[in-house]
């Protein structure tokens, strides 16, 4: 039986309720729940509201979601009558969630992706685009806005951060040696700010961020050619009102993209790869009273020392074994035993999965599978990515080592380049940068 409720509050799973990780044949899931996702349902059970999801399990059997959930201890806070799975591209699947509910109040959706909540919308919903957004939004405490927080320069007390844990707003970005935090709040939240003697701007409209996603973007053009000089991509691509410029800094340029709209169409000329910078929650700085400067500090691996063993191991990687596995990845040579190669890595591309399915089979072979291969599933203006994580156990060290690259590919320098059907496998024939290893720290 759906419980009676004045208010329904559906969830997203993959990103909002935690992190996904698909095995490699995309048949079973594994969700680690965010810290503090137990607390809210809980806060929202014991007030009164019904909870339900809504979420789009792909090829995954419900039975397996179920299990995840269970295992992730987040099932029994869901009605089951109101786990509604389906794409959500459309108004459809919130219409037919509401049909499933005993209220004639209020129907709120928690998802991560401004796609999905324009959708929610559409079909009467309030959204809240994070779990710890939910309450501002159903006490209806003021409009959700974009706010950049700056701690003043004199400022000697270390446990602001303490503070602004405490407080129902959400940060998406830190820089400026961590005294620089982009957040979601409400506007009573950022007078509470300006009380305590923080710096606060107020950047663009009203619920802006209740259908759009915060990026910082770079604009390598114009850092080259200088103050003062009139070189840089603002004004052709971001003279347009509608193309959400909140702010200029010295990281580059604040902008508010909508739902519907692609980042790839803000690609700038003569950007560097990596220049537009989604700014997304983070998980540890909103659940550890620690000092945004010291989280965002990473320590890089430098004087390591290599042994003979280890040398005699990297001898052996030549050219002509790297070649062979980069020209199947980059369209030269079949990826697979199909015949077929990659025309393109690009996530709007239809071979960027065939991509992922070649990875996740390579690494399932290196030494008869002393790797733990699974996909990590990510949704990204309305398509569902993954990407592709190997472990190797290891012992002895203070931490984990990462080691990362890039598999997508792109040709958005190139005149006349769509994403979705341009041929641009990837291939280069110049030095490129080996994969960073860092030590995150702990």
């Amino acid at each position: 039986m759906v419980p009676q409720s004045d208010v329904v509050a559906f969830f997203d799973i993959g990103n909002t309720l935690g992190s996904v990780a698909i095995s490699p044949s995309g048949s079973s899931i594994e969700l680690t729940a965010y810290p503090y996702v137990p607390q809210v349902l809980g806060e929202l059970r014991d007030r009164g509201v019904a909870l339900g999801i809504i979420s789009d399990r792909g090829a995954i059997p419900p039975e397996n979601v179920e299990r995840a959930l269970r295992t992730a201890g987040l099932w029994d806070f869901f009605a089951p009558q109101l786990v509604i799975y389906g794409r959500k591209d459309s108004p459809r699947i919130f219409e037919r969630a509401a049909a499933q509910t005993a209220t004639v109040g209020r129907l709120l959706f928690v998802g991560e992706d401004p796609g999905e909540r324009a959708q929610a919308l559409r079909a009467g919903y309030l959204v809240a685009p994070h779990p710890r957004l939910v309450w501002p939004v159903l006490d209806e405490s003021g409009p959700l806005c974009y706010v950049r927080i700056k701690v003043p320069d004199n400022h000697a007390d270390r446990n602001w951060s303490a503070r602004l844990q405490d407080m129902p707003l959400l940060p998406l970005h830190v820089t400026g040696a961590g005294t620089t935090i982009y957040a979601i709040a409400t506007p009573a939240v950022a007078a509470r700010l300006d009380d305590l003697g923080f710096w606060v701007d107020r950047l663009g409209a009203e619920d802006a961020p209740l259908t759009s996603d915060l990026y910082l973007m770079r604009d390598d053009r114009q850092v080259a050619s200088g103050f003062l000089a009139f070189d840089g991509n603002s004004t052709p691509f971001l003279e347009n009102a509608s193309r959400g410029v909140l702010a200029s800094t010295e990281d580059g340029l604040v902008v508010a993209v909508p739902a519907g709209i692609s980042v790839e169409s803000y690609h700038f000329s003569g950007a560097l790869h990596g220049h537009n910078l989604k700014l997304a929650p983070s998980s540890g700085f909103l659940t550890q009273n620690v000092d945004p400067a010291a989280f965002l500090a990473g320590e890089r691996i430098a004087d390591v020392t290599v042994g003979a063993a280890e040398r005699e191991i990297l001898n052996r990687v030549q050219p002509a074994q790297l070649a062979g596995h980069v020209e199947r990845y980059a369209g030269v040579q079949p990826v697979g035993g199909n015949g077929r190669v990659i025309r393109s890595r690009h996530i709007q591309h239809a071979d960027n999965a065939e991509a992922v399915t070649a990875l996740v089979a390579d690494l399932q072979k290196v030494e008869n599978g002393r790797l733990a291969v699974r996909r990590h599933r990510f949704t990204h203006e309305g398509r569902t990515l993954d990407n592709v994580e190997a472990e190797l156990p290891g012992s002895g060290l203070d931490g984990v080592v990462l080691v990362t690259a890039h598999l997508d590919s792109t040709g958005a320098r190139q005149a006349g380049y769509r994403p979705a059907r341009t041929r641009r496998p990837g291939l280069t024939t110049t030095p490129v940068e080996l994969p960073r290893c860092w030590r995150p720290r702990t």
